[in-house]
C-alpha cells in the first residue's frame, strides 16, 4: 500500500514487511533510527510498539507484533502529533487530533489510582458502548512505565502527563480533539488522493505531523496507515472541539444522485502542446473544475504539482486516469509515447492536433512527415462519436489528415479568409479565428465574440502568432467540450506567460537595461517563429544561449543550426542535452548549421562548461539587448535568473 502512495507523491515512512527477527533487525539497522513495529494486519493498535531504539526493544516488539500476525512491519518512527483524517466518497469530511491514553499527576496519587479516577468519568465505558473507553492496565501499559523506570505505584508530580498506551486509539482509552478547520488545503487534497488511490470509499487516513495547518512540504506529515473501517465517534462526539456529522456524508455516498463520466481532453503536435494544455487546464479550474493534468513538466491535480518530470506519454495518462479526485483530465501527448506505447486511453472527448513539423523524424522508425502525421493523428482518431476534434487549418500537413478526425470537427486559423475555414463553414462546421483583432467562434453566418486579441496575455498584445494559435486551439477544445462562453473568456484572459503559470514558455524578464526571454524553443519550426517575434519584442541585439538535442539525427541538428542563423546576432552554444552523444558533439553540429546558414563565425562561442553558461550569457549583455535562453532543465535556470533579478531590485 505504502509503495503505491509513495509512487503517487504522498509522504510515507520508510519501512518494510518482515517475517523473521533477523529481517526485522536488518531493517532496523538500515533505517538507523528509532522505529515502529506493528503487525501487518490488525486493528486498535494491538501489537504495536513505537519509538523502538535498540535491538533488545526491537526483539520484544517483534515478538509482540508476531503474536498478532505472521507478517510484521518495521518502519521509521515519525515524530509529531497523531491525526485521523476521515475521507468519505473521495472527499475530506473531518479531522481529529488523537492523544494516547494518559493520566495527569496531582502530586500525591499513584498512576494506578489516577487510572481508577479517570475511569470513573461517566463518558467512559467498555469497548465502544460510550463516547470514551475505560483505560485497561495491560502489558503495554506496564512495558511503557518500565521503559521510563516507573511502575503503577509511581506518583507523578502535579501536571506531569504519564502515557499508558503506545497508540492513540479511542478503543484503548485515548482522547480526540476536533481539528477539521485547521487542516491545510494541501493536506486535505493529499488525504483525498490517498484514499481514492487505494480504492477505499470510506477511510481513516492516519498521519503524524508537526503542524497540520501548514502546507504539505512544511507540515512534516507522513501517512502511517489507512484504516478501512474507521470509527466515527471521535468525530461525532470528540472529547474536545466541535462535533461533525460525518454519518451524513456516508449516507450521501450510499445513496448517490447519479453518475457522470470524466471528460478527457488530449493535445498533440510538434510545438505548443504544453502551453495549450496548461491554458485549457487553467480555464477549467477557473470555471470550478478539479483537473488532472499530465504534461512535459509533470503531473498536476487541481493546480498542485504531484510529480515532477516528463509525463507526456501513456505513463502520465495512466497516473491521471487513476487519480480519484479529479472531474476533468487534460493530457499532453508526445510523439515518442504514441509511437512506442500508444495513447494511454481508449478514447477521448476532445482531441487537439496543433501542427506537424519535421522534428523527430528519423527516430522510432518514423522516416517521413507523412508517417509522423499518421502517428499524431491517433489523438483525433480516438475521439468519441459525440466528441470533438480540433485541428489547425494553417498547417497543411494537419489538413492532409482531416479525414481521419472523428466526432464534431472544429478548425482554427489566424486567417479568417483561410480556404479550409470557408469550406468547413459552408459544410455547417464551426471555426475559431481572429477577425479585426477579435477572437471569434464562427458558425455559418453567426459570429460569437470571445475577446480582443490584446486581452489574451500569452499573445503579448497579439504579436506572438504561435501563442495566438495555441489560444485558438484551447478555445476550440473548451467550446467543443461545452464550456460556457463566459468561462472560456475568463480563462484565456487570466492565463499569463509567467514562470508560475507556464514555466519555460515565453517567460520575459525586464532587467531595465536589457530583457531576458526564457523559452523551450528547440527545433526548426520554433526558430522560424522566433525570427518573426523577437524584433517585435526588442530592437536591440539578440543574444541566445542555445543547444541542440542529441537524440535527433545529424541532419536535423544541422538544420536546426541553419534555422538559428536568421534569428540571432550572437549565439552561445552549450551541450545541455547530449543524450547518447559524446560531450561536445551536438554543439559542433549546430555550429556547422549556423555557418551553413551564413552566420558569422566570430559571433559563435561554444561553452565547454554548461554550468557556467548562464553567467557567461549575462556577461555579454549591453543596454538594449534581448537575451534568449533555451533551457534544458528549467529550475536551475530560473533560480539563477531570479537571483540576478533580486540583486538588481536590491541595488535600485
Amino acid at each position: 500500500m505504502k509503495e503505491h502512495l509513495k509512487k503517487a507523491g504522498i509522504p510515507v515512512p520508510t519501512g518494510q514487511v518482515v517475517t523473521t527477527e533477523e529481517e526485522a533487525i536488518a531493517v532496523f539497522n538500515e533505517i538507523g533510527a528509532a522505529v515502529v513495529v506493528k503487525p501487518d494486519v490488525g486493528n486498535h493498535g494491538k501489537g504495536a510498539s513505537i519509538n523502538v531504539v535498540d535491538i533488545n526493544q526491537l526483539k520484544k516488539a517483534f515478538s509482540v507484533a508476531r503474536d498478532k500476525h505472521p507478517d510484521v512491519i518495521v518502519e521509521e518512527y515519525v515524530t509529531g502529533a497523531d491525526f485521523r483524517l476521515l475521507v468519505i466518497d473521495g472527499k475530506f469530511v473531518a479531522a481529529a487530533r488523537r492523544e494516547p491514553a494518559h493520566v495527569t499527576g496531582d502530586g500525591s496519587s499513584s498512576v494506578k489510582d489516577l487510572i481508577q479516577k479517570i475511569n470513573e468519568d461517566p463518558r467512559r465505558g467498555f469497548g465502544h458502548e460510550k463516547v470514551l473507553t475505560q483505560i485497561e492496565i495491560d502489558g503495554m501499559t506496564e512495558r511503557l512505565l518500565s521503559l521510563k523506570g516507573r511502575s503503577l505505584d509511581y506518583s507523578p508530580p502535579k501536571g506531569e502527563k504519564v502515557y499508558l498506551k503506545t497508540t492513540a486509539n479511542l478503543s484503548q482509552g485515548g482522547t480526540a480533539t476536533d481539528v477539521t478547520d485547521e487542516v491545510n488545503p494541501e493536506i486535505r487534497l493529499m488525504a483525498e488522493r490517498a484514499a481514492r488511490i487505494i480504492g477505499l470509499d470510506c477511510v481513516g487516513v492516519d498521519a503524524l505531523a508537526v503542524d497540520i495547518s501548514l502546507p504539505l512540504s512544511q507540515s512534516g506529515i507522513k501517512v502511517v496507515e489507512l484504516n478501512a473501517a474507521p470509527g466515527f465517534r471521535m468525530h461525532l462526539e470528540p472529547t474536545n472541539g466541535r462535533p461533525r456529522n460525518v454519518a451524513k456524508s456516508l449516507v450521501d455516498m450510499l445513496f448517490p444522485e447519479g453518475y457522470a463520466q470524466i471528460p478527457v481532453l488530449a493535445v498533440t503536435g510538434t510545438n505548443g502542446k504544453t502551453t495549450t494544455c496548461k491554458l485549457i487546464t487553467h480555464t477549467l479550474k477557473y470555471s470550478g473544475k478539479i483537473v488532472g493534468l499530465a504534461c512535459t513538466t509533470g503531473i498536476e491535480v487541481d493546480a498542485n504539482t504531484i510529480l515532477n518530470g516528463d509525463y507526456s506519454g501513456p505513463e502520465g495518462a495512466g497516473i491521471v486516469l487513476r487519480e480519484p479526485t479529479v472531474d476533468h483530465i487534460v493530457l499532453e501527448v508526445a510523439r515518442g509515447g504514441l509511437a512506442r506505447r500508444g495513447l494511454g486511453v481508449d478514447e477521448v472527448d476532445v482531441g487537439v492536433l496543433l501542427n506537424v513539423g519535421s522534428d523527430h523524424m528519423g527516430t522510432d522508425w518514423i522516416e517521413t512527415q507523412e508517417e509522423l502525421s499518421l502517428v499524431k493523428s491517433t489523438v483525433i482518431e480516438a475521439v468519441k462519436e459525440n466528441g470533438t476534434s480540433v485541428l489547425n487549418a494553417d498547417d497543411s500537413v494537419t489538413m492532409s489528415i482531416l479525414a481521419r478526425a472523428r466526432g464534431n470537427i472544429i478548425l482554427f486559423s489566424l486567417d479568417p479568409d483561410n480556404h479550409a475555414l470557408k469550406e468547413h463553414l459552408n459544410d455547417g462546421g464551426t471555426v475559431i479565428t481572429v477577425d479585426k483583432r477579435k477572437v471569434i467562434i464562427r458558425k455559418s453566418e453567426l459570429d460569437i465574440p470571445v475577446c480582443e486579441i490584446e486581452n489574451i496575455p500569452i499573445t503579448f498584445g497579439g504579436i506572438v502568432d504561435f501563442n495566438t494559435s495555441n489560444a485558438l486551439a484551447a478555445i476550440g477544445a473548451l467550446h467543443g467540450l461545452g464550456l460556457p462562453l463566459e468561462q472560456i473568456r475568463n480563462g484565456v484572459m487570466t492565463f499569463y506567460p509567467s514562470a508560475n503559470q507556464n514555466p519555460g514558455r515565453m517567460n520575459l524578464f525586464d532587467f531595465q537595461k536589457y530583457k531576458v526571454l526564457v523559452d523551450y524553443s528547440h527545433n526548426k519550426e520554433s526558430s522560424q517563429a522566433m525570427a518573426k517575434l523577437l524584433p517585435r519584442l526588442s530592437p536591440g541585439r539578440k543574444i541566445a544561449l542555445c543547444h541542440g538535442t542529441g537524440s535527433r539525427t545529424n541532419e536535423q541538428i544541422i538544420e536546426y543550426g541553419v534555422s538559428l542563423a536568421s534569428v540571432y546576432d550572437y549565439i552561445l552554444l552549450a551541450d545541455l542535452d547530449p543524450r547518447n552523444r559524446p560531450q561536445g558533439e551536438t554543439p559542433k553540429l549546430v555550429q556547422e548549421g549556423l555557418l551553413k546558414g551564413g552566420f558569422p563565425a566570430t559571433n559563435i562561442e561554444i561553452i565547454s562548461d554548461p554550468t557556467k553558461a548562464i553567467d557567461y550569457l549575462f556577461s555579454k549583455a549591453e543596454t538594449g539587448d534581448l537575451l534568449v535562453i533555451n533551457p534544458d532543465e528549467l529550475e536551475p535556470v530560473m533560480n539563477q535568473i531570479m537571483e540576478r533579478y533580486r540583486q538588481m531590485v536590491t541595488h535600485l
